[in-house]
């Protein structure tokens, strides 16, 4: 009986360590900075398609302040920045760094590590994405609309809405100093198979994210 209880005591003490090994790898996030230094009119002045960005890294208060920006919840229903079809909370935001890549979880304000993979150069066709710290790639689950909606309304809401949440991104970026470009050529099976995304979510832009080159 004794044995019996130190082999599960052992278990479960095993169990636990690896628990936090595998949470480890995520990433908590600092609270985001909702007070910016510039207004709406300075940040709509600012806002520009980045030419060149350096690899210089970037604060996670930054990151998380542009991530609130895209599609953080600013109400007590939950719901986001940015508008969102029928509700439903089916764009997606990843993260690329140098070593992984994390999905954006707007509830607990924190990054979930999906790949342990240096990926900046499977997601777009620019040399941006590879010399930016951060590039933020935007997904859509189509899956989540209501059954009526028909998939090329999907795909065009989908696109709509992204739209909004990448707007959100730029004018969070132009106020905090820091740079980014919308890029729709993106390597959509490259990231579907790194990444091992179900059928209906959809790779629809890249945003790099740093500083000025």
């Amino acid at each position: 009986m004794k044995n019996i209880i130190l082999f599960g005591l052992s278990f479960f003490i095993l169990l636990t360590i690896e628990i936090k090994t595998i949470n480890a790898a995520d990433i908590e996030l600092p609270n985001p900075s909702k007070k910016f230094q510039v207004d709406l009119g300075e940040a709509l002045e600012q806002r520009k398609s980045a030419e060149k960005i350096t690899n210089k890294e970037i604060s996670l208060e930054n990151l998380s302040t542009v991530l609130w920006a895209a599609i953080g919840i600013n109400r007590e229903d939950g719901r986001r920045t940015a508008p969102m079809a029928f509700n439903k909370d089916y764009i997606k935001i990843y993260v690329v760094m140098e070593n992984a890549v994390y999905l954006y979880n707007p509830k607990k304000n924190l990054l979930k590590q999906i790949v342990e993979k240096n990926l900046k150069k499977n997601i777009a066709n620019t040399k941006l994405a590879e010399t930016a710290p951060v590039s933020i790639l935007i997904t859509a689950d189509i899956s989540e609309f209501p059954f009526y909606v028909k998939n090329n309304l999907r795909v065009m809401y989908a696109h709509a809405n992204a739209g909004c949440v990448a707007q959100n991104i730029y004018l969070a970026a132009a106020a905090l100093k820091l740079e980014t470009r919308m890029i729709g050529y993106i390597k959509e099976n490259d990231i579907i198979k790194e990444l091992n995304l179900q059928k209906n979510e959809i790779p629809l832009y890249v945003m790099p994210l740093g500083y000025s080159g």
